[in-house]
């Protein structure tokens, strides 16, 4: 967090993270910003962080699932157990519960 005067992370706490970057998650946007965040920061075990990183890709997971699928098996070791259920939240199936238990 800032400390800057006025900083909006200062402002809105610690959940600021998930909701000034779930935009970038909607149809239409190019995940791999997105993506990049998460790979980077899938090993940090704050959990506002894992929680923001589950609710990236369960967005993203209702236009593409299969590249969710692909960064859970990539990533889905690092990531807390928070962001692996909220990543498989849409991916049904199998799948989504193999994600979510490992």
């Amino acid at each position: 967090m800032s400390s800057r005067p006025g900083s909006r992370a200062r402002t809105y706490g610690p959940a600021a993270p998930r909701w000034f970057t779930l935009a970038w998650t909607k149809a239409g946007r190019d995940p791999e910003r997105i993506l990049a965040w998460g790979a980077r920061l899938s090993g940090d075990r704050q959990w506002f962080i894992q929680k923001a990183i589950g609710w990236w890709l369960r967005e993203l997971a209702k236009s593409d699932p299969e590249r969710v699928r692909r960064f859970l098996a990539d990533h889905g070791g690092a990531l807390g157990a928070v962001a692996r259920r909220e990543a498989s939240k849409y991916l049904g199936g199998q799948t989504g519960a193999a994600e979510a238990a490992r």
